[in-house]
């Protein structure tokens, strides 16, 4: 699409980025007002999911109340009261997560269990939930990946792709509304979509629900995964420095191609990913090694 826009003379992409980061309002929101007793607002905020998101009633009410409600909250307290025993049982739930194909030297998977509890999120947030939520959005690991790919993509394309929702000072607004303005008209996105439905009077922007690309994005791996993995031969790179082990790991792709375990689709991604940049990056050290 960037290649076409760019022959009809577009020079510059404006994304949609940081939307859903600032002009959204985290349903752990939920638990806050919950922890707080007010049980009607935490009801009008679920009601505001189930209109904004393509899911059904049963579904947003469920999920509302317990996923983002009182299980939060459960942690919460399970934390607070046995910490060392909670803490541990977290380490070796996120231990036993790790596929069987990973780091299968001992000593090598011993050391990325140890480093579990780097990755584990506070079961206890310092403020509030809703504030954890956002400071999310600007520090995690996954923002700054999202930054510099698109850095490249303009790189190899020419072209200067710009997300003017990442504006320091507009986040800087945002950040300080309040969650029942952003979600104006009982809606999620509000804030924004009066101005888009008078701009835009014939296409229901006011009215519109989430669409959401998990099923696009799993059906995509499915089908054009096994071109890409079979143009790879595979992940020898990843397996000859001790990351995967080889056999395993090729069962395991061959699994996800066939659409079993659907939600670790995004392994297929990033085994594509990270053996091609290792593949690079040790031929690289090989030429320079050598010269």
């Amino acid at each position: 699409l960037s290649r076409r826009g760019r022959a009809r003379g577009c020079r510059v992409i404006l994304t949609g980025n940081g939307g859903d980061e600032w002009l959204t309002v985290s349903p752990f929101l939920t638990a806050d007002l919950i922890r707080e007793g007010r049980l009607g607002e935490a009801l009008r905020f679920i009601r505001v999911l189930a209109r904004s998101h393509r899911v059904s009633p049963l579904d947003a009410y469920g999920r509302g109340i317990w996923t983002f409600g009182l299980r939060p909250l459960a942690v919460r307290a399970l934390a607070r009261a046995f910490p060392a025993a909670f803490q541990a049982r977290r380490m070796r739930n996120m231990a036993a997560a790790i596929p069987a194909w990973v780091a299968p030297d001992p000593a090598l998977r011993r050391a990325v269990q140890d480093r579990a509890d780097r990755v584990l999120a506070a079961p206890t947030p310092g403020a509030t939930y809703y504030e954890r939520e956002m400071r999310t959005a600007l520090d995690h690991p996954l923002n700054a990946i999202e930054a510099e790919e698109y850095f490249e993509m303009g790189r190899r394309l020419g072209m200067q792709i710009r997300h003017p929702y990442w504006d320091a000072d507009l986040v800087e607004v945002l950040y300080r509304v309040p969650p029942h303005v952003l979600s104006k008209g009982g809606r999620s996105k509000g804030l924004v979509r009066e101005t888009l439905a008078r701009r835009f009077p014939t296409l229901g922007f006011e009215r519109q629900r989430k669409v959401h690309a998990t099923y696009f994005y799993r059906r995509t791996m499915r089908a054009q995964g096994p071109a890409a993995w079979a143009s790879l031969g595979g992940a020898r790179t990843l397996a000859s420095l001790g990351v995967v082990d080889a056999r395993m790991h090729a069962a395991a792709m061959d699994r996800l191609f066939a659409g079993q375990r659907a939600t670790e689709s995004y392994r297929i991604w990033t085994t594509l990913q990270l053996e091609a940049w290792a593949r690079r990056r040790v031929r690289s050290n090989r030429e320079n090694a050598h010269d």
